[in-house]
């Protein structure tokens, strides 16, 4: 299918995107430019819609054509439309990120042998660089600046390459420091996901001393509590060795000082940490809602569009009955947090919402086909509601299907330890209620508040809605 990229391009256009190009195809006399203006307001509904619209749009130039030479041109006209839709990006991007048009002008200016630009513009990008911390371009930069300094062999000069020279092995120390905290923060991450991930690396003892060390040896506040707020992450299924290691964190970050938008990152990893091991854990609605305002704040504060802290939130408040909380939150903040490829969070909270509202039928159906959806946790806990809302409706021939299936798929994902015994729970607890046998009391220390609710629902009378 042609035109794939050109579809994608479309729909990442924002309005005053949108609004700027086709300003550009009406004052423009390219025929080009008046086929785009028409492609612009017919943008297909689905991707394979597309090839259709564009035949239609071209068939002026297509007529008469043999196939071949009709091909040649759709492909033609897709490549200028993607090129069109790049410079407008690449011109908007430029305008409202300084540092990286900095840059760019800054090697523009050094590939064509504009010594007094090239001087300028690395001048600009460095104190930019340093302001928004990019160790990276840092160094890029302080590169420059000694192959600059060094063409000129005068004792000011030579002055000046050993002074940069020194503040580049600095950098050059932090910078590992940086990627070395970024590599255990990304394995960190990864292992919430597969426990058995470390045991190819020495297992989780030994990354804990690695990490330990690691500390040892920083000389970065910084990246001394990022290892710190790892190795909770790291322990997130032990509860005495997170509590020491978070409360280590706190402390750290009590009694160091740090940059306004460097505290509010730490703290904000350590806000969301807690809540998700709080949620594992079944701790208070109040406390997660709490939280997850917290990080909401942070969040918008550094710009930073994090979906999952924003269905998490979401979630909490629908559980707690804060309808109102919960309709203002997806007004107000759903556009910012979720794309077109995280839609599943919403919808996943559409269907809790159905759930509570007694609509079990919506319900099914929004589960139904979230059961598979990308993420795993998403995916099996929609799988749980509608065996649960199946069991409502009295569908019971349904359930044993879904029971076995759920089984299946908890069995095949046994590495994936976050609300496992909670799934597990639920999914037998389900087996037992579809035999007739009698319902086991339920421990629900361990359960988070959306398990709490499937084992609600189970314990209650059928209802054949």
């Amino acid at each position: 299918m042609k035109g794939r990229r050109l579809y994608s391009f479309l729909n990442f256009l924002s309005k005053t995107e949108r609004r700027q190009l086709l300003h550009k195809c009406k004052t423009s006399g390219d025929k080009r430019h008046a086929c785009l203006h028409v492609l612009l307001n017919s943008i297909p509904a689905e991707e394979k819609q597309l090839e259709g619209v564009l035949s239609f749009i071209l068939s002026d130039q297509l007529h008469e054509k043999l196939p071949q030479e009709k091909d040649k041109t759709i492909r033609r006209f897709i490549d200028f439309c993607i090129k069109e839709l790049e410079d407008l990006k690449l011109l908007n991007y430029l305008r409202d990120h300084g540092k990286s048009r900095m840059e760019l002008l800054m090697r523009i200016s050094q590939e064509g042998s504009q010594a007094k630009l090239f001087s300028f513009y690395l001048s600009k990008t460095q104190k930019l660089a340093e302001k928004e911390k990019d160790l990276t371009l840092q160094s890029a930069c302080m590169d420059f600046a000694i192959d600059l300094a060094g063409r000129q062999q005068r004792e000011k000069n030579r002055k000046l390459v050993s002074s940069l020279l020194e503040k580049k092995k600095d950098l050059l120390e932090i910078d590992n420091y940086q990627q070395v905290s970024h590599f255990y923060r990304l394995l960190s991450n990864l292992h919430l996901d597969d426990v058995h991930l470390l045991e190819e690396l020495g297992g989780l003892e030994s990354i804990l001393e690695q990490l330990e060390a690691l500390i040892q040896e920083s000389k970065s506040t910084y990246y001394t509590a990022e290892l710190i707020i790892t190795q909770a992450r790291f322990s997130f299924f032990k509860r005495e060795a997170f509590l020491k290691y978070m409360e280590r964190a706190t402390e750290f970050i009590r009694t160091n000082d740090f940059v306004v938008s460097d505290l509010k990152a730490l703290k904000r990893r350590m806000d969301f940490l807690a809540m998700v091991v709080g949620f594992h854990q079944g701790k208070n609605l109040d406390d997660l809602c709490r939280l997850g305002e917290n990080i909401l704040e942070k969040n918008l504060s550094l710009g930073f569009r994090d979906s999952i802290s924003f269905f998490y939130l979401g979630m909490f408040y629908l559980l707690n009955d804060k309808k109102l909380a919960y309709q203002e939150l997806i007004k107000k903040n759903q556009d910012f947090f979720i794309a077109k490829e995280t839609l599943f969070y919403t919808d996943f909270l559409n269907g809790l919402h159905c759930v509570l509202e007694g609509k079990y039928v919506d319900a099914s159906e929004i589960f139904s086909k979230l059961s598979y959806a990308p993420n795993y946790y998403i995916s099996i806990w929609s799988k749980l509601f509608e065996l649960i809302v199946h069991y409502k409706l009295g569908n019971e021939s349904l359930c044993k299907s879904f029971r076995d299936r759920i089984k299946q798929t908890l069995l095949k994902n046994s590495s994936k330890m976050f609300t496992q015994n909670a799934n597990r729970f639920i999914q037998k607890k389900m087996a037992r209620a579809l035999s007739g046998r009698k319902l086991k009391i339920a421990d629900l220390s361990d359960q988070s508040p959306l398990h709490i609710l499937m084992s609600s629902l189970i314990a209650e009378k059928k209802d054949r809605k």
